[in-house]
């Protein structure tokens, strides 16, 4: 069943409620007058009051305003027909009740209030006792009343509470998925720049590698090249523009705020092992020594930074023809493993003119030791040593 089909039997239910009610209140209020003859017509006058109301109680709904208005006029002719005033309370409440859920409370109250000042002037110039009128029963009727409005007020006020809280809970949804889809969109959109991120910090380890490699093969063949040969120029501008090229990288990657560089790697043994070919190809003598190093064991990317940094210095900067790498597993400490990795060179020079590092081993050494680890560097009697321990978080 619908609403509105619901609203129209609990309609019919509570007029046949009145119609009982203003009936047996009626032969209750006056029990002695059952034995008098006119009781049959005072009966049957009572009963078309009380039907009289309960179908002017089923468009309370639909125009409550109206519906009191008639309602105090009908209660006018039951008054000055001289029936029991109490039985007339139902029907009054009910239609009270209706008025007040309308929103109408101020003219249901002034409504009320008038009815029954009315009817108390008209039974007393009927006739009637001012003590009885004014009585017991003018403040039941009145009592009644205020019961039925101020009950009708309170369901008003818990259905705008219940209303209130619907809509609380409602918005609180629609609150939590937005918060759930604005969280889906930025897992995501962080998914996708970390992903970014690391596509291209790759790329810039690798253009690294690949730069200080075109850099030392360039330095060699310009050291190889006879001078005044026509490929001297070029070979110059090649040497030249790989350095600024490395130059430009590192500062970029200096400059970016990598603060996953311990827990990155960038390469493996074989990585290494192709940097050394590419210094042993360039002329220059180099020993590895890596024990307890696998080919495919990751490496953490500052590592492969450092021994890149350490070649590339080696024969830009000093007249070097010996290198020596040492690269060695530590126990794991604190659940990272721990790695000690050393660059030895013979390419010291004249007190002076030695090279004891850059802008960029300076700034990787910052980044070693903000990992937890250390790094140092300098002369080591005929030879320049780069030394460090490089953290890097275990994988799962």
């Amino acid at each position: 069943m619908d609403q509105s089909g619901s609203w129209r039997v609990t309609g019919i239910l509570w007029a046949v409620v009145i119609f009982l009610a203003m009936i047996l209140l009626s032969l209750l209020a006056e029990p002695h007058a059952w034995s008098d003859p006119q009781w049959l017509t005072h009966l049957l006058l009572t009963g078309g009051f009380a039907l009289g109301f309960a179908a002017l109680s089923l468009a309370r709904r639909s125009v409550p305003r109206i519906t009191l208005v008639l309602a105090a006029l009908g209660a006018g002719g039951y008054y000055a027909a001289g029936l029991p005033s109490l039985a007339l309370a139902p029907a009054l409440m009910v239609i009270l009740f209706a008025v007040v859920m309308a929103g109408h409370q101020i003219f249901a109250g002034a409504v009320a209030v008038g009815i029954y000042l009315v009817s108390s002037v008209l039974r007393i110039l009927a006739g009637e006792e001012p003590d009885t009128v004014l009585g017991y029963e003018l403040v039941a009727s009145l009592g009644l009343a205020a019961v039925a409005m101020v009950l009708a007020q309170a369901v008003l006020y818990l259905r705008r509470a219940e209303a209130a809280e619907r809509k609380l809970v409602t918005s609180t949804q629609k609150l939590d998925d937005l918060k759930s889809k604005a969280r889906i969109k930025f897992d995501a959109d962080r998914q996708w720049m970390q992903e970014r991120s690391r596509l291209y910090l790759n790329a810039q380890d690798e253009l690294a590698h690949h730069l200080a490699v075109a850099t030392l093969h360039g330095n060699a063949a310009l050291e190889q090249a006879k001078s005044g040969q026509p490929a001297i120029v070029s070979l110059e501008y090649i040497r030249e523009s790989t350095r600024k090229a490395l130059m430009i990288l590192r500062r970029s990657v200096d400059s970016l705020s990598d603060t996953d560089a311990s827990s990155r790697t960038a390469g493996s043994l074989g990585n290494i092992v192709e940097l050394v070919s590419s210094l042993r190809d360039a002329g220059i003598r180099v020993d590895m020594n890596a024990p307890g190093v696998d080919l495919d064991d990751r490496l953490p990317i500052l590592l492969m930074r450092l021994l890149r940094e350490a070649a590339t210095n080696a024969v830009i900067h000093a007249d070097t023809t010996h290198l020596v790498i040492f690269l060695r597993p530590q126990p794991p400490q604190q659940n990272r493993n721990l790695w000690h990795v050393s660059v030895r060179n013979d390419g010291v020079r004249a007190r002076g003119n030695q090279f004891t590092g850059g802008d960029s081993l300076s700034n990787l050494r910052r980044k070693i030791l903000e990992s937890g680890g250390s790094m140092e560097w300098g002369q080591l009697g005929n030879n320049f040593l780069i030394s460090a321990e490089i953290f890097q978080k275990r994988e799962q």
